[in-house]
């Protein structure tokens, strides 16, 4: 079987998303499956991970993020030959689902949406049409959280019928991670606080620091480390400034991205992690991870994440440095009870369901 990854991003390895297709595509050749990914020219021709084909699409550097994804789709159309190549077509979001919905097999990844009123941009109103489309055609669906679902009306409740299908066509299968690599080091911890978070609106940075000053006031000691790469420089100028208005320069620090490795000794080292999205936001491997390694996380209650077992608070900063206080309170109980709960969602679990997906997909539906 040939499959072929439609997303806007694989290479480089930055995110959550290009950290699942690369484990699926691990998990595919392991089954004899070959994968290649389609996506658009970024002017990064890294080593691609397990001999993958990349085919890039012609790209405008200067143009809006958001209006790259519609020249991606457009560019779709005129692929379509190279494409038919592929027995599968997989793609990554429901966005790109119209470009190539001709294709006999495809399945549409969620990736973690929140569906909204306040988000009314083009991007956002064609996202959630696709996604309806998505629901109503003929293609399979593997959403990575019930937030998903339920938005395209099943009645599912949060953290219930994990790696299953959930309606004929329709699976729910949840982001997993390597459960063992992020195994608890039994390292000494720091009075330290992170949020492995890309710098945009949407993650809440904000949040997290607004939340951080009121912990601060009640519990003297902790530093707060940001740990992920700019994606708006506005924004993260915005941030800069509320933290020196606060008062908190001493006590705050933007890290930047780094690799996985560092990433684990991040965890290790803090005393909890926060998770703060406000928008879309699916199961968070970045939640997980954390956990994994009994680094107890806080999270707001939007999209994927109330599929997961972290202290889920409303979008609010009073209810985030509460439940902060909780954890330092109690460190050893959240610990102990997140790391036991979030070992169900590993690779293992994940590549089980992942295989009943593609077995599937040898009867005609």
């Amino acid at each position: 079987m040939k499959v072929c990854h439609v997303t806007m991003h694989y290479q480089p390895l930055v995110g959550g998303q290009e950290v699942y297709i690369k484990n699926l595509i691990d998990i595919f050749n392991k089954h004899g499956i070959q994968s290649d990914v389609i996506q658009p020219f970024n002017f990064h021709r890294g080593v691609n991970s397990s001999g993958v084909k990349i085919i890039y699409t012609p790209t405008i550097p200067k143009l809006p993020q958001w209006l790259k994804w519609f020249v991606f789709n457009l560019n779709l159309r005129f692929y379509r030959k190279k494409l038919k190549y592929y027995d599968v077509l997989i793609c990554h979001y429901p966005f790109h689902y119209p470009a190539v919905k001709w294709h006999k097999k495809v399945i549409v990844v969620s990736h973690g949406i929140l569906f909204d009123k306040q988000l009314k941009t083009i991007f956002d109103k064609y996202l959630a049409k696709a996604s309806q489309l998505v629901c109503r055609s003929r293609c399979l669906v593997v959403a990575n959280d019930t937030d998903f679902l339920r938005y395209n009306g099943l009645a599912l409740t949060p953290a219930e019928n994990f790696f299953t299908e959930v309606k004929p066509r329709m699976w729910f299968i949840p982001n997993c991670i390597d459960i063992d690599k992020y195994a608890d080091q039994g390292a000494s911890r720091d009075n330290k606080i992170v949020v492995v978070r890309n710098i945009r609106p949407d993650r809440g940075i904000d949040l997290a620091i607004r939340a951080f000053a009121l912990f601060n006031k009640e519990v003297g000691g902790y530093q707060l480390a940001f740990i992920g790469s700019v994606g708006d420089k506005k924004y993260y100028e915005q941030c800069r400034l509320l933290v020196s208005e606060l008062g908190l320069d001493n006590q705050v620090e933007f890290i930047g991205h780094l690799n996985q490795e560092a990433v684990i000794k991040q965890y290790a080292a803090a005393k909890m992690s926060l998770v703060p999205s406000l928008a879309k936001e699916g199961t968070s491997l970045s939640a997980l991870e954390s956990m994994a390694g009994g680094t107890p996380v806080v999270s707001t209650d939007i999209g994927g994440l109330a599929d997961l077992p972290a202290l889920k608070v409303a979008v609010e900063a009073e209810s985030m440095a509460k439940a902060m206080l909780a954890i330092i309170n109690d460190w050893q109980y959240y610990s102990t009870q997140q790391k036991a709960e979030v070992q169900k969602f590993n690779l293992n679990n994940w590549a089980a369901a992942w295989l009943k997906v593609i077995k599937s997909l040898s009867h005609d539906y």
